[in-house]
Parts: structure tokens; C-alpha cells; sequence
């Protein structure tokens, strides 16, 4: 998960201006064999934020218009509920989201990046981790239909997936969900703002839309609580 690759021309601009924002077995019998390596991983596209600038998505400034609070609010997490971040990154809002769901709640952190994951890690406490499953996923299949989860957040994520493989990636998140289980996307407004991806790689709401319909999905809410992104809330039928 990224807040959104440095434009190509200007270098980091966006990603300067936020941080200035802040001010800161099998026995016997048979030979056994070795087992099969697994198939390489799948270079990542040009759009996938940088770990390089992996900082900057825990800049306290983020909080002026990502406001996670008022996100975790509208999203009515309860406690014991089966949650997954995709494109979780350094874990800006796993946390937030496990808080919620306290007691007995888990959240499944999901990004491509294994350098993301292993940041996040050294942020969990003992007891968190236990609660928190890092997994680092394909490209195109961020979460399994045995997750069975009751919320999936995929925030500022969307956007950094190929376009031909966009369509089986909402559809995994919608097979993991329960019945009744909601999707959360939240993405980038389809226009130029002080921060973000270049506005040809941002996710429309229309466009977020079909994709969830071609998943299943309904819409249950349009949220209007971020200054530069969209906040849709899809439903798996029950």
C-alpha cells in the first residue's frame, strides 16, 4: 500500500511536501525428494510505492487528510470481527483497525512487498502479534475464500495494480468476505491534488463501482469524509 509513486517528472515533490506538512514429512519407504521450488515472484509494476519512501506513509502529517480516526469510526468495527488491511504497507491503519475490533478481533495484513511486512512486524507487540497475520500476496490475489472475513479496508491501494489485474483482485477480496461482509475503498480522487499518484493511474468511483458489481458486491454507503479521496463501502449479499 502507497500513498502513491513519485511522479516521474519532479522527482518526489508530493512526498517532500507532506513530510515538510509535518514539520518533521513423509518417514520410511520411498527416496524422499526435495520439494519443488516455488515459481519466482513476479517483478513488480511501476506503480507500486517505493520502500525507499516507506517513511513517509507514517508521517504524522497524514493524518490532516487521511484522517484514520474518522475512517475507523465510519467503518463501525466491532470487537471480536475478522478484519483485513490489503496493501496494509508499515501498518498505518492494521493497528487502528485491531484496536477496534478489541477483544477478540484479528486482522490480516496483506501487502506485496515483504520490506512493507517486515517493518510492520517490529511495530507489533507480543500480544499483537498473535492477532496479527502478515502474509505477502501476488500481485492479482491479495486474500483467499478461506479468510472469511468481516471487513476488508483497502486503502490508497487500488491504483498501484495492473489494470488487467484489477478485476481478479477486487474479486479475491470479495470472495474472502463472510456473508453480509463489507468492503472498504478508499482511493484517490480521479483529479489533481496536492498529493498523490499521477491522475491517469487513480481509480475512479465509477469505475470503482463496476469492479465491485462484477465481484458481487453492492453499495452501501458513499462516504464524503476525505478531502482527496473517495470512501465507497461495498456488501456481500447474505
Amino acid at each position: 500500500m502507497g500513498i502513491g509513486r513519485p511522479r516521474a517528472n519532479g522527482g518526489r515533490s508530493w512526498i517532500l511536501a507532506a513530510a515538510l506538512s509535518a514539520v518533521i514429512c513423509g518417514c520410511g519407504g520411498a527416496e524422499e525428494r526435495p520439494a519443488p521450488a516455488p515459481p519466482p515472484d513476479r517483478p513488480l509494476g511501476a506503480r507500486v510505492f517505493p520502500m525507499d519512501a516507506a517513511p513517509v506513509l507514517d508521517d504524522p502529517g497524514r493524518e490532516a487528510w487521511q484522517r484514520p480516526d474518522e475512517v475507523i469510526a465510519a467503518l463501525a468495527v466491532r470487537p471480536g470481527q475478522q478484519i483485513a488491511d490489503v496493501g496494509c504497507g508499515t501498518g498505518y491503519f492494521t493497528l487502528r483497525l485491531l484496536r477496534a475490533a478489541a477483544p477478540g478481533g484479528r486482522v490480516i495484513a496483506v501487502d506485496i512487498q515483504q520490506g512493507m511486512l517486515d517493518l510492520l512486524e517490529k511495530r507489533l507487540g507480543p500480544a499483537e502479534k498473535g492477532l496479527v497475520v502478515l502474509r505477502k500476496s501476488p500481485p492479482d490475489r491479495p486474500l483467499l475464500p478461506g479468510d472469511a472475513v468481516d471487513l476488508v479496508l483497502c486503502a490508497n491501494t487500488l491504483h498501484e495494480v495492473d489494470d488487467a489485474d484489477q478485476a481478479r483482485f477486487v474479486e479475491s477480496m470479495a470472495a474472502a468476505l463472510g456473508p453480509g461482509g463489507r468492503l472498504a475503498a478508499i482511493n484517490w480522487l480521479p483529479s489533481r491534488t496536492r498529493l498523490g499518484p499521477p491522475v491517469a493511474q487513480r481509480i475512479s468511483q465509477a469505475r470503482m463501482r463496476e469492479l465491485a458489481a462484477g465481484a458481487g458486491l453492492t453499495l452501501a454507503e458513499d462516504l464524503d469524509i476525505l478531502p482527496m479521496h473517495s470512501f465507497l463501502v461495498f456488501r456481500k449479499p447474505k
